[in-house]
């Protein structure tokens, strides 16, 4: 953050995206009603005599009143759909205009109310200690996927695909396959891999193929220095499903505690479990969440983030209020990413649960009052 500061229309931060995790930020930052100040291309008419008779490309600053926002993984980028706010020689004002945020520019954004959630992604994306990153490598016999995972991201970094042919009596042609194989893989991880950003490359799948790989990797003198890095455990499959029996495995939660992706997938476990076995404890949904909420029942909350972006007015205020009342109460807040598996999951029981102090047998069959 640049700086923060209050002007005539609420208050203004000013923001250079740094890296992609900032773009996510951004992308639960922003809703509509905001305004965003940023660098800007727009084709603009040439007149003479009245008549437009050509066209060129003009750069400028726009004050954007957003009223749409579309996110982009693969390039990390949002598209701001909106009118113009501001004064500008080159286009109107409140005529509509379309511009794109990437890592590198610098922006501004003004909300008439930052609300706590709003203020709690701000501090996240400024809180340099939570950007470090976990590699994920699942691998079997010819495929191997690759994965980074942040605090709110996780994202595909790589695939190799080699065809190997099944084992027989001659395993001459299988084993070539298998050198290929692990010698490609080796060079993606090689290419693909920040070591000196990840705290831990974690290397999973079925057999012994995982096993096999991390000797051929680290037969490579440019790998052993970070042999200490590496965590070889199993994982069922080499896709991106297992990931959630990964961030449940002891030796992988031991080595990535740091983030919040483990204590996530720690809370959701616990959830189900709670489900299972003694269900009055457990819930899920807006309005048993919230009502638990008013009543101070709550120890633990999850809600992902996109039903805090995507919410109406009305529904936003319900559930910021909810996250407010739980943290007065003493409980604890987890606003999960719908980039990691964890959120997923979460999105599948609406996108909001919690567990509970004490059973609270009947939330499910009140209604939220009106007034919240």
């Amino acid at each position: 953050m640049l700086k923060r500061f209050a002007n005539d229309v609420g208050e203004s931060v000013t923001l250079m995206l740094e890296e992609d995790e900032d773009i996510w930020h951004l992308y639960n930052l922003v809703v509509p009603g905001d305004r965003v100040k940023g660098t800007t291309t727009r084709k603009i008419a040439i007149e003479r005599g009245g008549a437009s008779v050509d066209s060129e490309r003009k750069t400028f600053t726009i004050n954007l009143l957003i009223e749409k926002a579309e996110y982009d993984a693969v390039s990390a980028s949002i598209r701001y759909s909106g009118k113009n706010a501001g004064e500008s020689e080159y286009i109107r004002m409140g005529q509509h205009h379309t511009m794109s945020v990437t890592v590198g520019d610098t922006i501004t954004i003004s909300k008439d109310l930052w609300d706590s959630a709003s203020n709690d992604t701000l501090q996240e994306a400024l809180d340099v200690s939570r950007r470090a990153s976990v590699v994920v490598i699942l691998i079997d016999a010819g495929v191997a996927n690759m994965y980074m995972l942040t605090s709110v991201l996780m994202k595909d970094l790589a695939k190799v695909i080699v065809h190997v042919p099944k084992r027989k009596a001659s395993s001459t042609n299988h084993d070539k396959a298998m050198q290929r194989f692990f010698e490609q893989t080796a060079k993606t991880v090689a290419s693909n891999v920040r070591f000196d950003v990840a705290t831990c490359v974690v290397v999973a799948g079925p057999g012994f193929v995982k096993d096999d790989f991390m000797k051929h990797l680290l037969s490579k003198p440019d790998m052993q220095q970070y042999s200490k890095m590496f965590l070889v455990c199993h994982a069922s499959g080499a896709y991106k499903h297992c990931m959630k029996e990964l961030l449940e495995d002891p030796a992988v939660k031991s080595r990535i505690q740091a983030t919040s992706a483990s204590a996530h997938a720690e809370c959701l476990s616990q959830f189900y479990q709670t489900l299972k076995n003694d269900p009055d404890r457990a819930c899920y949904g807006p309005v048993p969440v919230c009502l638990a909420a008013q009543m101070g029942a709550i120890s633990e909350m999850m809600i992902t983030d996109k039903l805090i972006r995507t919410a109406t007015v009305v529904d936003r205020k319900k559930y910021v209020g909810a996250c407010d009342q739980v943290k007065a109460s003493g409980g604890v807040v987890h606003v999960v990413s719908e980039q990691h598996v964890t959120g997923e999951q979460l999105s599948q029981l609406s996108g909001i649960a919690a567990l509970l102090r004490y059973p609270c047998p009947d939330l499910g069959e009140e209604e939220l009052p009106a007034s919240h």
